[in-house]
């Protein structure tokens, strides 16, 4: 059994971090049963998650933009993808929203990929949920089929559709330079129905029917559409949600 404890100093470097907990092996028959359990659970791991990491490789951008295209960071994060019908837990992604783009690292290797999007229901990236959203077209909806973030649940449902332009500054010097610019669309489900939010006066049409109501709560939480549209809209469905409860 002497084989076993040298197991035990190679099998960390093909783990993903995060993958497994490592703790101290003896040099004992059952913690080298426990050990090759825990190779085959590895290997097993591998095998069931192979196709995830069949995407095509991710182009990446022009190094000499200012910013980045990303959702939140440049860097990879993890989080959980509902991929060609199987959900993926711990694994690292990257959601490209200039592009509409989501980057995985593939297993063991420093080689980015995009995944299909037609094969990705929803994915998580640490707290924040994304949704794929596919108008019916016959409805004539004002919003465009892609992965939505949900920013809020209940009886309602308040989404955002994050993009980011590349917008060229004026030229300086002789030198021109380009820059990432958020663009968010704000959307409210109401009844069923997506209903476009931009600016308070939209916000307060969507909920008519509690409008004076929700426009003194705003007022009393210093809530104001044009300083944090985001946590205005979240707040006035979950109070609408209270009202109408």
């Amino acid at each position: 059994m002497r084989k076993c404890k040298y197991c035990f100093f190679i099998l960390p470097f093909f783990l993903h971090p995060g993958s497994f907990a490592q703790s101290p092996v003896l040099d004992n028959d059952s913690t080298c049963a426990g050990l090759n359990n825990t190779i085959g659970l590895y290997y097993s791991a591998i095998q069931s998650n192979a196709h995830l990491y069949n995407g095509r490789q991710y182009s990446g951008y022009n190094a000499n933009y200012i910013g980045h295209p990303y959702f939140d960071t440049a860097v990879l994060q993890k989080g959980s993808i509902y991929y060609d019908g199987t959900l993926y837990n711990n694994i690292l992604l990257q959601y490209d929203i200039n592009k509409n783009e989501v980057i995985t690292e593939k297993y063991g290797q420093e080689l980015r990929l995009s995944l299909s999007n037609e094969k990705i229901d929803s994915f998580r990236i640490l707290n924040n949920e994304f949704l794929k959203i596919i108008p019916d077209s016959n409805a004539g909806n004002i919003m465009e089929a892609g992965f939505y973030q949900r920013l809020y649940h209940g009886k309602t449902e308040v989404l955002v559709k994050r993009k980011k332009i590349i917008r060229d500054d004026p030229v300086t010097n002789g030198e021109l330079k380009s820059r990432y610019i958020p663009v968010n669309n704000y959307y409210v489900r109401k009844n069923g129905a997506y209903i476009k939010v931009d600016n308070k006066k939209s916000l307060l049409k969507v909920f008519q029917d509690k409008n004076k109501e929700l426009a003194r709560y705003l007022k009393s939480k210093k809530l104001k559409y044009k300083k944090d549209p985001e946590l205005t809209i979240e707040k006035a469905a979950a109070y609408y949600d209270l009202l109408t409860s």
